[in-house]
């Protein structure tokens, strides 16, 4: 039986940060959209942006312009910043999920690093081109 998705909710970066302030959320934001969400039925996927999570460290290295034909030493701060931005992200992420499992969503985290990559600011090559729901 073929696995599919009812419907797919994007947390946008600035609703659920405090975007100009640095690695800070809207707890009550994300509280209201767990309760939003448990409310739905069928399978769904929710997606989030950074909004103050991993933007600042991305440019302050200028992780978007990559490390490509840069010097050992730039090559080394960027991917660093990589490295800095992820796990800032991965804070954020831990924060929803921990709200949806605390209001009993059975959620998991399917991080997309690593699931595909960019040439050019465009995706190049997507990594996973099926994935379950459960």
């Amino acid at each position: 039986m073929p696995s599919h998705v009812d419907c797919i909710v994007k947390l946008g970066g600035s609703a659920i940060t405090n975007k100009n302030s640095f690695e800070s959320c809207k707890k009550e934001a994300i509280h209201h959209a767990a309760q939003i969400i448990a409310q739905l039925n069928g399978k769904c996927v929710v997606v989030h942006g950074a909004g103050s999570f991993g933007h600042f460290q991305a440019r302050e290295y200028g992780v978007s312009n990559g490390f490509h034909g840069s010097t050992v030493h730039e090559a080394a701060r960027v991917k660093m910043g990589f490295c800095q931005t992820r796990t800032s992200v991965t804070m954020l992420n831990h924060i929803i999920t921990k709200e949806f499992v605390d209001l009993q969503i059975p959620a998991v985290s399917l991080p997309a690093c690593g699931s595909w990559r960019t040439a050019n600011k465009e995706v190049e090559i997507t990594v996973f081109t099926k994935f379950t729901v459960c």
